[in-house]
């Protein structure tokens, strides 16, 4: 078996779309590779993921206290680094930051195999996630593409859709891009039936509610004041029982501009069975890549408003199988959503047309592209 070295700078107990895809996948490649995990040192995790721990070498660095946004930064051991580099016959990186950089650093000198897999788009994420004046934004952007450029060019890039590698070429990532999608767990995001959803509604306090639900990361770049802007208008307009669910957790600062009456699960392991609840789900994000908890929700049959970001255009068509609003506009959200509350055929019509459109995703085919690939 050859030695992978996956690295990246974000993973359990971590909750966050990457962290989910590493989750996924690496059980699938465990029995295939030597695999070397090179990460930030975290505590302990329940491990009823899937990752057999004894089958893998964990190869942790330290962290700093300080946060920036929601990431940790982790400190720089070159030596660690470096010997793990030596030791791989392929390199996969996951993310763009301190490990992930300095690994890509090192593959190349060392002369390593290397693939990178496109989980955000950095040089706008960074910016967007924490507060900075319009100016220093767009000249980080163009810092980070420089360096991003620098690396990736000199490797191979998986991308989760076409859309988002032919934006890549347009940026001037020139290196070969493979297409390889996400997938979704069947057996956990389906359609819920009628007495499933009355009892997931029961079971949250949210009895004869209408809820539109979000999952993820609460964090300035999601742009969640945007939702509950819109939220409050549609709860003076509507007539009947409405209530928003944000299924995920963030920083105190950043949850403190929603009412009491707006429920935050907090990061949780079963997001199937809160989805259960939910009735629209909303993605208001300034910066995604795929979004995979639009795609979880749309697999359940559930209807989807979300801004026209990342590679979200390759797979929705605007009131087919979901609907897009202007980001940052709040009016704009509202009448989509009101749209979807008074029409129960287009509403029904877009339910189903969301759950067709994520019937043939599913983590074993993400897994065998992958494979595919670093078995040349």
């Amino acid at each position: 078996m050859k030695n992978l070295l996956i690295a990246s700078d974000r993973f359990l107990p971590e909750k966050n779309g990457l962290v989910r895809f590493l989750q996924e996948i690496i059980p699938f490649m465990q029995n295939k590779y030597n695999i070397s995990l090179l990460i930030p040192k975290t505590d302990k995790f329940e491990n009823n993921t899937g990752i057999d721990l004894e089958k893998i070498k964990t190869i942790d660095l330290p962290t700093h206290k300080f946060q920036v946004a929601d990431y940790t930064p982790p400190k720089l051991k070159l030596s660690k680094i470096k010997n793990a580099i030596r030791n791989a016959e392929i390199v996969w990186i996951n993310s763009c930051g301190i490990i992930g950089l300095t690994s890509l650093h090192y593959a190349k000198k060392y002369n390593k195999p290397t693939y990178v897999y496109t989980h955000c788009q950095d040089w706008d994420l960074v910016h967007q996630s924490i507060k900075v004046p319009r100016y220093i934004g767009k000249i980080f952007r163009k810092i980070a593409l420089f360096v991003l450029k620098r690396y990736y060019n000199r490797s191979t890039l998986m991308v989760p859709s076409t859309l988002l590698g032919e934006k890549l070429s347009n940026l001037g990532f020139n290196s070969e891009k493979i297409v390889v999608p996400l997938g979704i767990d069947k057996n956990k995001f389906r359609p819920a039936t009628e007495n499933e959803k009355f009892i997931a509604k029961q079971r949250l306090k949210l009895d004869n509610k209408l809820v539109i639900g979000y999952i993820g990361r609460i964090a300035l770049e999601k742009d969640l004041a945007t939702l509950n802007d819109a939220f409050k208008i549609l709860k003076k307009e509507l007539k009947k029982d409405i209530s928003l669910m944000l299924i995920g957790d963030g920083p105190g600062k950043h949850k403190r501009i929603f009412e009491k009456d707006i429920l935050i699960t907090g990061y949780v392991e079963n997001v199937h069975e809160y989805l259960k609840a939910v009735d629209i789900f909303v993605l208001p994000s300034l910066t995604e890549t795929s979004s995979l908890a639009t795609m979880e929700a749309m697999a359940s049959g559930i209807p989807v408003v979300t801004t026209k970001v990342g590679s979200i255009p390759n797979y929705i068509k605007d009131m087919d199988n979901g609907l897009f609003f202007e980001a940052g506009d709040a009016n704009d959200l509202v009448s989509k959503l009101f749209t979807l509350i008074i029409n129960k055929e287009m509403y029904n019509s877009i339910s189903k047309n969301a759950h067709e459109t994520m019937k043939d995703l599913n983590w074993e085919n993400t897994a065998s592209l992958i494979d595919k690939e670093l078995e040349k």
